[in-house]
């Protein structure tokens, strides 16, 4: 059961370095990135 919690955050974590990278890229858009990841609507209801 921890493993899974860890494995959940680490790639949570990568995602986070990935949308990241993409603010700074001016080619790919952080927000198309967190939207293909799944973690644009959660991110939203945070700031809401």
């Amino acid at each position: 059961m921890k493993n899974i919690i860890n494995m959940k955050k680490m790639i949570l974590l990568l995602q986070g370095a990935i949308v990241g990278t993409g603010a700074i890229l001016p080619v790919v858009s952080g927000g198309v990135l967190c939207v293909a990841f799944g973690i644009y609507e959660p991110m939203m209801a945070l700031l809401h």
